[in-house]
């Protein structure tokens, strides 16, 4: 990390899977949790790197999840509730570095924020949202 903002390249933190390998499809990483790796371990490490990177003014987000999709929802059933455990994860990334930006990444592999409209994640700290579609 330091080899990239030492150079001044921002740099986003991003939690790509829950499993060490190569993401998509129905691989068991289909949402931000699985059982081998549950919730608590998520927002902890999430904590873990928020607090590694404090003092780095060009560490500057923090993406939450890569693509949540399958059974994931914006709203919905709590096991599936991609929002709220958005803003559960904001909320403590951000009691630990309030300076960094928390990324959303929308449904359906990033590519649905249809939800945003009517329930936007709310986090404790305002103007800290970043929400983001990719294809």
């Amino acid at each position: 990390m330091a080899a990239l903002t030492g150079r001044g390249i921002m740099v986003i933190l991003d939690d790509h899977n829950s499993d060490a390998e190569w993401c998509c499809g129905a691989d068991g990483n289909e949402l931000w949790y699985n059982r081998r790796y549950p919730e608590s371990s998520w927002i902890a490490d999430w904590k873990t790197m928020a607090r590694r990177y404090r003092g780095d003014p060009l560490v500057i987000g923090a993406d939450l999840r890569n693509e949540p999709r399958g059974r994931a929802t914006w709203g919905g059933p709590a096991a599936t509730d991609w929002h709220a455990a958005a803003e559960r994860a904001g909320d403590a990334v951000l009691s630990v570095n309030p300076d960094l930006l928390i990324i959303v990444e929308g449904v359906d592999y990033a590519s649905n924020l249809s939800g945003v409209d009517s329930l936007p994640v709310r986090l404790d700290l305002p103007d800290r949202v970043v929400y983001e579609a990719h294809d």
